[in-house]
């Protein structure tokens, strides 16, 4: 495999088959796979096998951040919001307003929401820290009872 192809891995985690996407060293693609019976592309790497041991950390709650190499996809309005996400500290949470105004953009909550929902990088960089103004906990690309169980990893949900 050239360094310019995209491999496909999959890992099994407490909330169901996640489908990871790297090339040349880099994390793509972080998705919610609804299929258990999977296939992997491309041979196993050693950076597949750091992905899969900070995934392991953070799911026992060990790890509260993420290092690896991983590429922001989206418009420049996205791509601010994905940096800002990577800045909400583990086991804590921020409104969509609220970030929303750490951007430099108040009223743009919704457009907030919208960029969360594109996120190919879910947990990684973690879009499930936004809740709503009143505690509501909002959506979630791979459902709120997901985002319940990831917040629940951070201690952030006890019910």
């Amino acid at each position: 495999m050239n360094n310019l192809d995209a491999a496909t891995f999959f890992y099994k985690s407490p909330l169901g088959i996640l489908q990871l996407v790297t090339r040349g060293g880099m994390l793509l693609k972080l998705l919610f796979e609804m299929k258990e019976k999977v296939s992997s592309t491309g041979n196993s790497t050693e950076f597949q096998k750091e992905i899969f041991i900070q995934l392991n950390e953070y799911f026992s709650g060990v790890r509260k951040k993420f290092d690896l190499p991983a590429l922001l996809s989206g418009t420049i309005f996205e791509k601010k919001v994905y940096r800002e996400l990577l800045e909400i500290p583990y086991g804590e949470t921020i409104s969509y307003k609220s970030l929303a105004e750490n951007i430099g953009h108040p009223k743009s909550h919704r457009a907030v929401g919208n960029a969360l929902k594109k996120n190919s990088l879910p947990i990684i960089v973690p879009c499930h820290r936004v809740i709503g103004s009143r505690g509501n906990l909002g959506g979630y690309s791979g459902g709120v009872a997901r985002k319940i169980e990831l917040l629940k990893i951070e201690g952030v949900c006890r019910s």
